[in-house]
């Protein structure tokens, strides 16, 4: 019998099957062409680590671009040398930002990769940071994008309401969750109608729909970066063929 070839591409999965597609930024199209390979490698790596997972930043060792991560893939393959010769011409052109941990001792940890989002907010300026913008309120006191604490138990009713109308009738909005929702609101500075947008985007998306429908109030309030991200996200029709 004729042995397989390991290396032999095995096909792509039918468009829109669950759990074997991830939106990709269409954005990419005009960047390409600017990128080489080994750039272009890393980069997909990184986006298919945090968009893939719907997130915006997550904390990577070399090791892990390389090699991959142990249970999910195999990393790019690359050398070690050639990921952080990648990584230096990515972050100079603005794709991430890196935050660089290091342990008490001064030694070198994993570090934190944040994608460049765009600003979609009505009446950000272009060059002010989402938490610019919420530390300047806190500073004028201004509340017109805040909720006080008066309402917030009204305010996670209502959320919860709005979330079993679009996303899952049958979920519990368990105390965790609440407590969630509340962080949201008060400490990350998210407004009433920012929530019900990300509630709503998530809910036009057939792709979240498919996989992520039942994990419930809990897990999409969880991270202001993945809130931040489905405030942010264009919606996709979800095609299975």
């Amino acid at each position: 019998m004729k042995k397989e070839d390991s290396n032999k591409f095995i096909g792509f999965s039918k468009i829109g099957k669950p759990g074997t597609f991830w939106l990709y930024p269409v954005v990419m199209d005009q960047y390409w062409c600017k990128l080489s390979g080994s750039e272009q490698k890393v980069l997909d790596f990184l986006l298919r680590r945090t968009f893939g997972f719907q997130k915006i930043k997550d904390e990577i060792s070399i090791g892990q671009f390389v090699n991959g991560v142990r249970g999910y893939d195999y990393g790019t393959g690359l050398s070690e040398r050639t990921v952080i010769r990648a990584l230096s011409v990515l972050e100079k052109m603005g794709f991430f930002t890196v935050r660089r941990l290091e342990k008490d001792t001064g030694e070198k940890e994993i570090n934190e990769y944040r994608l460049a989002m765009t600003k979609k907010r009505k009446g950000d300026d272009k060059n002010t940071s989402r938490g610019d913008d919420r530390n300047a309120d806190r500073n004028t006191g201004t509340i017109n994008s805040s909720i006080n604490r008066e309402s917030i138990n009204r305010a996670i009713r209502e959320i919860c309401v709005y979330y079993r109308e679009k996303i899952f009738s049958g979920v519990r909005c368990s105390d965790y969750a609440k407590r969630q929702i509340a962080t949201r609101l008060q400490k990350d500075g998210f407004t009433l109608d920012e929530l019900k947008t990300a509630i709503l985007n998530f809910s036009k998306d057939g792709f979240c729909m498919a996989e992520n429908r039942r994990r419930g109030m809990g897990w999409f309030f969880r991270y202001e970066d993945r809130v931040e991200g489905f405030i942010n996200m264009e919606p996709k029709e979800y095609y299975e063929k």
